[in-house]
């Protein structure tokens, strides 16, 4: 954060209520999460249905295609010295083409209500009627 340029605003999620981070989501263009995905993370998805363009690092389930299926561009190693550019290069671009960039996610987007729907179909008791 501390390299990025000055028009780049950094908000971190946190001590917000659900509706603040939707609110927040909803207005940004690109989401950076390098924390440490252990498991299958809400945020991600969250900030994906939003339109934003998803960058994560490759630790934890972020690092595999089950649990976080977006493509390799937008997963960095984070202990590599070159990803600061590489992370602020892919920011720039999407700050740019914001537009062609979130269409990109739209099978992470698929996926993610692939996943609802099933969620709600198990979690549906077939109550006899």
């Amino acid at each position: 954060m501390a390299a990025s340029p000055a028009e780049i605003q950094w908000v971190p999620i946190e001590n917000m209520s659900p509706a603040e981070v939707a609110q927040l989501l909803g207005r940004s263009k690109v989401y950076v999460d390098f924390g440490p995905h252990p498991g299958r993370d809400r945020i991600p998805r969250e900030a994906a249905l939003c339109g934003c363009v998803v960058i994560t690092n490759t630790q934890g389930s972020a690092g595999n295609e089950v649990d976080v299926p977006i493509g390799p561009d937008y997963k960095f190693d984070e202990r590599h010295t070159l990803c600061v550019p590489q992370v602020l290069a892919r920011i720039g671009e999407a700050m740019v083409d914001h537009a062609r960039m979130a269409e990109g996610f739209a099978a992470y987007r698929q996926w993610i209500e692939d996943h609802r729907q099933a969620f709600c179909k198990r979690a549906t008791p077939a109550w006899p009627r």
